[in-house]
């Protein structure tokens, strides 16, 4: 200001120790908030003269909204600016640090510098009110300041790479180390949250420090903003986020597919449409799900799980065997023929004699897929009349089925396959003993490995392709090929 000029003072009682802790980037950045809510653009930061200039184009503001604290004369409830102080503590700051500043605005010039009252320093504006408008906007200079300014990093307006933005809900952003912004403003880094994403959401409280977001209303933004992809690399790259569940993006507490059939199709292009989807890692439902023949892919949020299954239709684990199960048509049999008569009743014995199974009712189906050999239930067991023509597979089948039946226990669990084990080699000694030898024949023990987590899941069966309706006498041996 000139030495001449007549001016008016006013003496705040804000003192230099409020906002201890806010140094340059704070004041930066109030500064680019208050602009970017007056124009939606960056001020322009240029250095001249030895001091740097911060101007705008907005509509400027007035005497009494830079004077008083709390005073706010913005409109806009989307406003980054909610308090009434930013620019104030801005100005603040730069004086803290030892500038004295100048403000132009309107129709008013203003120097800012610091005065002792109370034993205390405390901001001081000397201004003079101007019969002309200031031209436009406002322009600030901090006087003799060299030190660098580059924040043009901490800022999303335009010079970031968007993988996907919503005008209500913000932007996901691709950049090397992932930040979290709000309404365009850098808040903190997401290193710790191991993010793969940088985040610009809109919809987020921030108390006035801007540095300590609710991280519960975070993920639920990023949620929303996930719901919204539309893009197939993209959808398929957060499935494999979300089986990790390591990183932020897994830790949503909101999902719901706006275009849940392109969710659904990425899902079975990525995992195979015998894909199905779980919430846990449980050992024996993986196994039942591999054994009924399909792919268990699984989620470790359970939101996201309940989504999919929910609303994008995606069948989990329990669902697809019940289904399979139900799709069975099965046509009832009521009479057997000779040679399924006579292999039906040389299984019983073999299994009467050397177990302690108690056998229900047996009935017997056909299928079209005969894809399932048999089945045990609550109050019978059904064999599907396709076996009962080979004993070797009648009494894998039987054996298999009455262990269900005992034990209640389900397929490809370790409990059910010690017990299956244990007497499918008593039947095996059985038929092996000569003595107890229904007729001659080579049997085939085939043993299929499945190797599940810290288990090996392993599934016998005979095979006896001769048919065992003539008794041969003692003197007769048995021949036994394993093949593993």
């Amino acid at each position: 200001m000139q030495q001449n000029t007549e001016y008016k003072e006013f003496i705040t009682s804000l003192s230099l120790k409020y906002c201890k802790n806010w140094n340059l980037w704070e004041a930066i950045r109030e500064i680019v908030q208050n602009t970017l809510d007056e124009t939606g653009k960056m001020p322009q930061i240029t250095q001249k003269n030895g001091n740097i200039e911060i101007s705008d184009d907005g509509q400027g503001i007035s005497l009494k909204q830079l004077c008083l604290l709390g005073i706010s004369e913005k409109n806009n409830i989307d406003a980054r600016g909610q308090y009434g102080e930013g620019l104030k503590v801005a100005l603040l700051i730069f004086v803290r640090m030892g500038h004295i500043v100048t403000i132009e605005s309107k129709n008013f010039t203003c120097e800012i510098d610091a005065v002792e009252q109370f034993d205390e320093k405390v901001i001081r504006y000397r201004y003079v009110e101007n019969t002309q408008r200031f031209q436009k906007g406002t322009k600030i200079t901090i006087h003799n300041f060299n030190e660098k300014i580059d924040f043009n990093d901490r800022f999303n307006v335009g010079q970031k790479q968007i993988i996907h933005a919503n005008p209500e809900l913000g932007a996901i952003i691709a950049e090397k180390e992932p930040k979290l912004y709000v309404k365009n403003i850098y808040v903190q880094d997401l290193n710790d949250e191991k993010a793969l994403y940088s985040y610009d959401l809109r919809q987020i409280n921030l108390e006035r420090d801007r540095n300590t977001p609710n991280m519960y209303q975070v993920q639920y933004q990023i949620g929303a903003l996930i719901s919204g992809l539309n893009d197939k690399k993209m959808i398929e790259k957060m499935y494999k986020i979300m089986q990790k569940g390591e990183n932020l993006e897994s830790k949503i507490t909101y999902f719901r597919a706006v275009n849940r059939d392109m969710w659904k199709s990425v899902f079975f292009e990525t995992y195979g449409e015998k894909a199905v989807i779980g919430c846990t890692e449980d050992t024996q439902k993986m196994a039942k799900a591999r054994y009924h023949g399909f792919k268990p892919v699984i989620f470790a949020n359970t939101l996201f799980f309940e989504r999919l299954k929910y609303y994008c239709e995606i069948p989990d684990i329990d669902d697809a065997i019940i289904r399979k199960q139900q799709s069975r048509k099965e046509k009832s049999v009521k009479n057997l023929k000779k040679i399924e008569k006579n292999v039906l009743t040389d299984a019983l014995k073999i299994v009467t004699e050397c177990t302690d199974f108690k056998i229900p009712e047996l009935v017997f189906y056909s299928t079209k897929q005969n894809d399932v050999l048999g089945y045990a239930s609550d109050t019978k067991i059904g064999i599907n009349r396709i076996i009962l023509n080979d004993l070797g597979k009648t009494l894998t089948c039987l054996v298999e089925e009455l262990v269900h039946y005992n034990t209640g226990m389900d397929d490809a669990t370790p409990e059910f396959q010690k017990f299956y084990v244990h007497y499918m080699s008593k039947v095996l000694s059985y038929i092996t003993k000569p003595k107890n030898t229904l007729a001659q024949f080579e049997a085939k023990l085939i043993i299929r490995k499945l190797k599940i987590k810290n288990w090996n899941y392993i599934q016998y069966s005979v095979n006896l392709p001769m048919k065992l309706n003539e008794k041969l006498s003692d003197k007769k041996t048995i021949k036994i090929s394993v093949e593993a």
